[in-house]
């Protein structure tokens, strides 16, 4: 699967992402919100990356990466957990800081949420589920300016209409 927006590309992870997903969960200022931990390995990365595969064959969520025009890639945006029948899926997302306050993020998760329907078998109204540290005052800010609202001081939650 591929996503074009007017800056960027997103498309289905692989696993020769590897390296650069390396670079950007590493990054420190990424790392400190994330919940997968201070420090990957490339093992580390390759079992996320096969997670999230396996996931998209179940039809269980799926992980895109966001690229620019030339092809680096400077994060990723993902949904996961689908449930169909109690109507949630939850979205993650990571950016690289050195790609941070340039728009990138909210123009990949709202070309996210406007394809949901092409990326996962949703065909009822969806409740999108962010779960923040409550610290990520960044993220928090971004999720508010695509219309989330707080459920709790870590939980977010969109209601798309299909």
């Amino acid at each position: 699967m591929r996503l074009i927006t007017p800056r960027l590309i997103l498309k289905s992870i692989t696993h020769k992402d590897a390296l650069a997903l390396y670079g950007v969960l590493n990054d420190p200022l990424v790392a400190q919100y994330n919940d997968y931990g201070k420090s990957l390995s490339h093992q580390d990365i390759k079992d996320l990356i096969q997670w999230d595969l396996e996931q998209g064959y179940l039809g269980l969520g799926c992980r895109m990466t966001i690229t620019n025009p030339q092809g680096q890639l400077l994060g990723t945006v993902g949904l996961y957990d689908f449930d169909a029948d109690k109507h949630s899926v939850s979205i993650g997302f990571e950016l690289a800081s050195v790609h941070w306050r340039r728009g990138y993020m909210i123009e990949a998760i709202q070309c996210m949420l406007d394809n949901i329907s092409e990326l996962l078998d949703i065909t009822a109204d969806t409740s999108v589920f962010a779960h923040l540290d409550a610290d990520n005052e960044r993220s928090v800010r971004l999720l508010q300016k695509l219309g989330f609202t707080e459920q709790s001081s870590t939980l977010y939650c969109k209601l798309l209409t299909v």
